[in-house]
């Protein structure tokens, strides 16, 4: 299931289709994909805080499947790889790059998550190394054993997943950006990672 602008579980109406429908109990599991479902793109490092209506949209979620156990998978990576993603968005207006340009914190964000639905549980991906964690990313997404793949679906999957973070690896060493802020995202990012372990009622996977 692909959530979009137009569902309910972004705009604060719960979409009647999701909310008692018998036609999903035959399903042992619900898998919603959407990669803005926290925001737009754009909301994640250029707002005054990340993701502003993360918050409420995962109420929405938890309003929507309140029958159902709920668990909450976020997939983070380094700050300055998401800002080299965005910097080659043509959309997208940043303004100056400089020392003074905002870093957000993930941490910040994943206790937001957490606090909105707290009976779900919540599993932070940590993606700096994208290669060595989609497999056991989608293995669990789909509560399968990486084992149970089968060729064509892992194919199908890994072949195009994290085309944006990959290529935002490959523009890191293209687009420059201020030393200053690649250092100060560098540093927020491992602070981050070390608060998201300590974390009750949330699991940080970095393999």
């Amino acid at each position: 299931m692909v959530a979009s602008s137009r569902l309910g579980l972004l705009q604060g109406a719960v979409e009647p289709a999701l909310k008692g429908n018998s036609a999903l109990d035959k399903f042992q599991h619900i898998v919603i994909s959407e990669h803005a479902l926290l925001g737009s793109v754009k909301d994640m490092l250029t707002k005054k805080t990340m993701f502003p209506k993360a918050k409420r949209r995962v109420q929405n979620i938890d309003h929507a499947f309140s029958d159902r156990d709920i668990k909450l998978h976020l997939a983070i990576a380094p700050q300055a790889e998401c800002l080299t993603s965005l910097l080659s968005d043509d959309d997208i207006q940043l303004g100056r790059l400089n020392g003074a340009f905002p870093v957000h914190s993930w941490a910040d964000l994943v206790r937001r998550i957490r606090d909105a639905c707290p009976r779900a549980n919540v599993i932070i991906w940590d993606f700096e190394k994208p290669d060595e964690i989609e497999r056991s990313f989608f293995s669990s997404l789909l509560d399968v054993g990486d084992d149970l793949l089968d060729d064509r679906t892992e194919h199908e999957l890994l072949g195009k997943a994290c085309e944006q973070l990959k290529s935002a690896k490959l523009l890191s060493k293209i687009v420059q950006i201020d030393e200053e802020l690649q250092t100060r995202m560098d540093a927020q990012y491992e602070l981050d990672l070390d608060a998201i372990a300590t974390m009750p009622n949330v699991v940080l996977k970095r393999s």
